[in-house]
């Protein structure tokens, strides 16, 4: 009755799990694998227990097993190349092409064996074993054998991820590896006694009900992780071997020794009780908690620095070398800080372009809800004071502000200074250690300071490249002005044609409304390229004289958006009347051109200690990726026949007058972009 309810459960387990990866898009070999894989284990279960309760019906359940039994060296195999790899099939190594094939010669056996030249048992229906002639321990070594490279495999998959990766797949591996290594347990059977024992159903209904809950709750709670690419030169070098063999070689010295303590059930009571100690060993194994207890043990017994700097320093080059942006250097900065110090997780935090704070260009599994800092905070100012790595517990109060809430440092075991010479260019937030009771020394500060050190010179020099970058791109507008040149010849052209063929055709009422069709698309046209056209030019130098932002407004609504609404206020500011106007009209251009209704657009104009010109529409607004990630640099645009120099264009003029500019938008609503600049002196 046990074995029946625990069949039951597990096909319910089973069943639902294997559904949910079935359902999920789009759908991955490794997951319909793994599914493949769990109804293969399920229905050799079903099939034995049909066997047990009919041993009448012995060899028509059994052939139904063994044919499932035959596919079970493909199909977990094959998953063990998949499972989270980024590599395709064709990228296997040789070795393991050809293991892979070969791993087809069972399910032919399967389906051709003759089950009475395989199996023979005097006494089943008591004994619940089966005996195996040669060509059957031929079978089933061989099946154990590539269980066992499977789990190779998944060890060697777990050992590229990295320390957060590893963290939210491990017991989804544990999971599959404990499906694969019971089997291995019952398999292994054949190798010591030449026998199957049935009996141990209930052990392996455990095993398979606990790996697929292990399975679940880590997709369910803690996600999916992240494909890695592994080397084809892998050896099948891995702990999984040694601890395989050293489990054959005990198992025959423990199995005899529970024999001669008499315990009932002994093989079930032996295999319940080595399944659940594996689990606990490969638990603690993984823990990465554990890791860092061993390494600060090593450290103080063994070794006199605790790292290694040399291997520092070559994990530090290998990975900031690898990256092929400022977002991706950040993240693989911020990582390695992580991965060395054994955190739960950190933030980077760049100084802003304008320089008045700090924001967050990276994070790393850490909840600090602090996106931004003011460049008058307390911790910025002791960071750039002091120039040394503060850890809040020890200066709580000194780190606020009065009234500022205490859970801005919650999680944050220390602040790491980025500085370039004398000016703090930068920070790093790192999270609680994943030991808990682990305390960093005088080496762990060194090492952050000189990671720190090499971390910020790394982002600058990418910042300094990406910058060489963007006036490469605009030394390429000249050759699109070309372009363009060449557009509004073509456009004087048939503008020519127009008027020779007026000379004899202007009293013909149907020219004369194709001419004025023609006429109204090629002003819009050059208008178009005229205003592009402008905005690539470099400012070559500022004309700055005192001018009413409200009359220059005024000038560009009556002459470009007549829909437009203008409200506010003369406010005196010394600028080039030329360049803010091309300011205010490329800014009533795009609020023109987001809204498709053309409802009415909005230009304020005010100020108290600073000027400002703001420009509002209802259009589709943007979303806060582009804002972030794209708005105003040069090319990018959202617009289907924009060239995206005028928002760049714009910014320039702004910030050589000494402004800025903002912007507020939302997608569906609108967007407002406020352009602050410098009043007069009342001097």
């Amino acid at each position: 009755m046990l074995e029946l309810s625990l069949i039951i459960i597990a096909s319910v387990f089973v069943l639902g799990y294997c559904g949910y990866l079935l359902s999920r898009r789009p759908l991955e070999l490794s997951s319909a694998l793994l599914a493949a894989g769990l109804l293969a284990n399920l229905l050799i279960g079903i099939f034995d227990l049909l066997a047990v309760r009919q041993p009448q019906s012995l060899f028509l359940w059994r052939n139904a097993g063994l044919a499932c039994e035959g596919l079970l060296p493909l199909i977990w195999f094959l998953f063990s190349l998949t499972f989270y790899r980024a590599g395709k099939l064709r990228d296997i190594s040789v070795l393991q092409r050809f293991v892979l094939c070969g791993s087809l010669a069972f399910v032919f056996c399967s389906l051709f064996f003759s089950l009475e030249n395989l199996y023979y048992s005097p006494d089943f229906a008591e004994e619940k074993i089966l005996f195996l002639n040669q060509s059957a321990y031929l079978f089933y070594i061989g099946i154990m054998a590539y269980l066992t490279l499977a789990m190779v495999n998944l060890e060697r998959t777990f050992s590229g991820l990295s320390q957060h990766q590893r963290w939210r797949v491990k017991l989804e591996i544990i999971g599959a590896g404990v499906v694969l290594a019971m089997s291995v347990v019952y398999y292994s059977q054949s190798l010591l006694y030449r026998s199957l024992d049935l009996s141990l159903l209930t052990a392996r209904t455990l095993a398979l009900i606990l790996a697929v809950g292990l399975m679940a709750y880590s997709r369910l709670k803690r996600g999916q992780g992240t494909n890695i690419m592994l080397s084809r030169t892998v050896a099948f070098r891995s702990l999984v071997v040694l601890m395989v063999g050293l489990y054959l070689l005990t198992l025959g010295l423990l199995g005899e020794g529970i024999r001669y303590l008499g315990v009932p059930e002994q093989k079930t009571v032996f295999t319940v009780i080595g399944l659940f100690s594996a689990v606990m060993v490969l638990l603690l194994c993984l823990s990465e908690s554990l890791r860092r207890k061993l390494k600060a043990t090593l450290h103080r017994n063994f070794y006199r620095s605790k790292y290694d700097y040399r291997q520092q320093w070559h994990n530090f080059i290998r990975k900031t070398s690898a990256t092929y942006s400022a977002d991706h250097l950040e993240l693989a900065i911020l990582t390695q800080f992580c991965e060395t110090f054994g955190v739960k997780g950190g933030s980077l935090y760049l100084q802003t372009k304008d320089s008045t704070g700090f924001s967050r260009a990276a994070l790393c599994e850490l909840g600090l809800q602090q996106e931004n800092f003011n460049g008058s905070s307390r911790l910025v100012e002791r960071l750039a004071d002091k120039a040394e790595i503060i850890v809040p517990t020890e200066h709580p109060a000194e780190l606020l502000h009065e009234g500022d809430p205490p859970v801005v440092f919650h999680g944050v075991s220390a602040f790491v200074p980025l500085r370039q010479e004398t000016k703090l260019e930068g920070f790093i937030a790192l999270g609680l250690p994943i030991n808990e009771s682990e305390v960093w020394s005088y080496e762990d500060f060194e090492l952050m300071e000189m990671l720190a050190s090499q971390s910020i010179s790394a982002i600058l020099n990418q910042q300094l490249s990406d910058e060489l970058a963007t006036n490469r791109e605009m030394a390429a507008i000249g050759k699109v002005s070309t372009f363009v040149l060449h557009d509004l010849k073509n456009q004087a052209s048939g503008l020519a044609m127009l008027t020779d063929n007026a000379r004899d055709y202007l009293d013909d009422p149907e020219f004369q409304a194709d001419m004025l069709e023609t006429l109204d698309g090629t002003v819009a046209h050059m208008r178009g390229l005229i205003s592009r056209l402008k905005n690539l030019k470099e400012n070559s130098g500022l004309k700055f004289e005192s001018s009413d932002l409200l009359a220059i407004a005024q000038a560009v609504i009556r002459q470009n958006g007549k829909q437009g609404k203008l409200t506010g206020r003369s406010v005196i500011a010394k600028v080039d009347v030329d360049e803010i106007y091309k300011v205010i009209l490329n800014l009533v251009l795009n609020a023109q051109e987001a809204d498709t209704e053309e409802r009415a657009f909005e230009v304020e104009i005010g100020g108290s200690d600073l000027a400002f010109i703001r420009v509002s529409d209802k259009g589709c607004g943007m979303t806060a990726d582009f804002m972030r990630d794209r708005l105003f640099k040069p090319f990018e645009t959202t617009k289907p026949d924009g060239t995206g120099i005028g928002l760049y264009q714009t910014r320039q003029v702004v910030e050589a007058h000494g402004g800025r500019i903002e912007v507020e938008s939302k997608v569906g609503c609108g967007s407002t972009f406020t352009v602050w600049l410098p009043l007069v002196s009342s001097d």
